[in-house]
């Protein structure tokens, strides 16, 4: 870390304490990249975490990102849960869910999916709040606690994963519908019903592809949230255009996307 960003940090954390709130710097391992973190202790069994990170890209001051931190926290619905329970075996297994990643956080339990670079980890869903999600990772030390085997595990993620897939058109999210471009191909957003962390969706491309009448696409890993899925009419009409995909993809990670959202950094070529 710059000397800059560690000042900046120390003065919010300062600024904190004026507001009654007591913060910690802490190195934070999320999605597979570290960022500096400032933890809020509020006497729960869940500490809030804002990252410095995000607020570099405003002009805001120390004072004004603490207030910032102040209003989200008042405004959040903190969760409070039992930890023993969340960690059961029959709690796991009814709210386990494989999440796409290209970097693996420590310790967590992975397998390497069909597509070359990136990988499945399962996460438990713990509390919703609109479209705010609190969830923690399987790891090898949750699944001996709860008596699970990893095999258990992740076919009931799987399971739950295909429950919960959403499938809509990119010209219908983007309000679309009928408009027709020779410069872009029918597209399809493929995630989870609340858009987040959804990616895994796509692990289901065969019954994708079946369900809305594909022989041909080409699928664009837009972030752990969602993928799209671009649509060919013959086999060569994909070969042509495939390395322009792949450009796409390197172009969204580097101009669109933190690096923490990164999903892959190439198109693929999805064939049914």
């Amino acid at each position: 870390m710059h000397r800059k960003e560690l000042i900046m940090i120390n003065e919010v954390i300062k600024e904190l304490d004026k507001l009654g709130l007591k913060g910690t710097h802490k190195k934070v391992e999320k999605n597979g990249v570290i960022k500096d973190g400032i933890v809020i202790d509020l006497g729960l069994n869940i500490a809030p975490t804002f990252y410095i990170n995000d607020f570099q890209k405003t002009n805001y001051t120390p004072e004004e990102i603490a207030k910032k931190v102040k209003e989200q926290l008042e405004r959040a619905e903190v969760p409070r849960y039992d930890t023993n329970e969340i960690t059961t075996k029959e709690y796991i297994l009814k709210h386990v869910k494989p999440k796409l990643v290209s970097k693996v956080s420590q310790n967590a339990i992975y397998d390497d999916s069909e597509f070359d670079g990136i990988k499945i980890i399962y996460t438990v869903l713990v509390q919703q709040s609109g479209s705010v999600t609190h969830t923690y990772t399987i790891t090898n030390k949750i699944l001996d606690m709860s008596g699970l085997t990893k095999e258990e595990m992740v076919k009931s993620a799987l399971e739950n994963n295909k429950e919960d897939i959403s499938v809509i058109s990119l010209a219908e999210k983007l309000g679309m519908l009928g408009v027709t471009s020779d410069i872009i191909p029918p597209m399809l957003i493929a995630s989870n019903k609340l858009g987040v962390n959804g990616a895994a969706a796509i692990l289901e491309w065969k019954k994708i592809l079946q369900d809305n009448d594909i022989k041909y696409a080409a699928m664009i890993p837009s972030s752990i949230h969602e993928c799209l899925i671009c649509k060919f009419d013959t086999k060569e009409e994909l070969e042509e255009h495939f390395n322009n995909v792949s450009d796409l993809v390197k172009l969204v990670n580097t101009q669109e996307l933190d690096p923490e959202e990164w999903l892959g950094e190439k198109a693929y070529k999805l064939i049914a």
